[in-house]
């Protein structure tokens, strides 16, 4: 028996690709998290930040009425895939802490595992 091929078109254009999402965020507890001394996450394989610390401070510049502004991007170069935020300006890429932190009473955060 001979192996079957499967081609899959490829959408010219992602729907997903530049999509705008407002994200609820309490502003005052950001602020209180990012002049704590209890962020002390070093990355080690990020090439965006040092440490989480940086990031909060740079995804505060997005942030107008308790709502962060996240643009999502598929990676450079692939036409399918995930999208994610662009320059790693949304929740999901911050640790699950600090995620929760910020999000509590305003949203419900679901970590999945794919097993």
């Amino acid at each position: 028996m001979e192996g079957l091929a499967l081609t899959i078109p490829i959408a010219r254009n992602c729907p997903l690709d530049g999509l705008v999402l407002y994200e609820p965020v309490d502003a005052n507890l950001l602020d209180k998290c990012i002049h704590s001394d209890l962020l002390k996450v070093n990355y080690t394989d990020s090439k965006w930040f040092s440490c989480e610390k940086q990031q909060l401070e740079k995804y505060v510049l997005n942030i107008s009425r308790n709502l962060a502004r996240v643009e999502y991007k598929l990676t450079e170069g692939f036409a399918i895939g995930r999208v994610n935020p662009v320059g790693s300006m949304g929740l999901h890429s911050l640790t699950r802490r600090t995620r929760h932190t910020l999000v509590k009473n305003r949203m419900t955060d679901v970590d999945i595992e794919n097993g």
